[in-house]
């Protein structure tokens, strides 16, 4: 039986195994599933490690979908408020243009009429 496996690393166990004369044997072989072990138990716990790191991750990135949503829908909702100012505006343009074409009609008028009146006097 190997001494203290339960404190020693799996290098430790190899180097004792690589020392052993005949690796054949029955202590040869607890040190083959000692090593065995060890390195499951090491990549379990690195698995362990990594699904928690990868559910952080996905959290995050569940939070930052969630906060570019509502960015969205303020962006969505400043736009149709820009889009609405914008058609009033033009609104305001369009009888504002009308309503001076109409004035710039009525004042060639009024001209048309007094130089009419001004050439039958003369």
């Amino acid at each position: 039986m190997i001494e203290g496996v339960d404190q020693k690393t799996e290098e430790q166990l190899l180097e004792e195994f690589c020392r052993m004369k005949d690796h054949s044997t029955l202590l040869g072989e607890q040190y083959s599933a000692a090593v065995a072990v060890k390195c499951a138990q090491k990549i379990s716990n690195r698995m362990e490690g990594l699904g928690s790191g990868l559910h952080r991750v996905n959290q995050s990135l569940r939070d930052g979908i969630e906060s570019t949503e509502a960015y969205s829908k303020k962006i969505t909702r400043l736009t149709k408020w820009l889009v609405i100012v914008g058609v009033l505006q033009t609104i305001c343009l369009a009888v504002y243009t009308y309503q001076t074409h109409k004035l710039v009609e009525i004042s060639a008028k009024q001209l048309e009429f007094q130089f009419q009146v001004t050439k039958n006097k003369i």
